[in-house]
């Protein structure tokens, strides 16, 4: 059994291709909202986003969307067992027919990444949403979008000074 344990709850990954990792570890401690009541997790895989943004929030909803059928299995069990006070709906189905009766006031997600899946020199063609406050959509004008490959690296320092002299070392 693939287990991912928390301080207050575990992630079931036996089925999913997507394991817990630190950028999910990463975007769910740092997601904040003021007063959220409802939340949509696209993508949901394992669930990992949903329970922690649960743990951390008290949503009166959780609703995650998952297409990937085996990860759909590890999400449903992962929120049966949740030890929170949210209510958990699981979708096992694409964003793009996804609909439902009421707005989120909350969205999250954290799509898998492809090593060179943006090779220079192709053309990529990407839909563009602008929306409101409110989540509704508004027209957009002179829009420019600009897609990076970013290298990520990690590191710890303790101080500003510190942080200089990495910047100067692997510039």
């Amino acid at each position: 059994m693939n287990v991912f344990q928390f301080k207050h709850f575990n992630i079931l990954q036996n089925h999913s291709a997507q394991k817990v990792g630190t950028d999910s570890m990463l975007l769910g401690a740092l997601a904040n909202w003021k007063t959220p009541k409802n939340l949509l997790d696209i993508g949901t895989g394992t669930g990992v986003l949903a329970l922690m943004c649960a743990q951390r929030f008290p949503f009166e909803l959780v609703v995650g969307v998952e297409l990937s059928e085996q990860a759909y299995i590890d999400a449903e069990e992962n929120f049966i067992n949740a030890p929170f006070s949210s209510t958990f709906q699981l979708v096992n189905q694409s964003i793009l027919d996804f609909q439902y009766p009421s707005k989120f006031d909350a969205i999250i997600s954290n799509p898998p990444y492809f090593d060179n899946s943006l090779q220079t020199g192709e053309t990529y063609h990407f839909d563009v949403v602008s929306v409101n406050q409110k989540g509704e959509p508004v027209p957009a004008k002179k829009l420019q979008v600009k897609i990076y490959k970013v290298q990520w690296r990690w590191w710890y320092e303790k101080d500003i000074e510190n942080l200089a002299q990495y910047i100067s070392r692997s510039g």
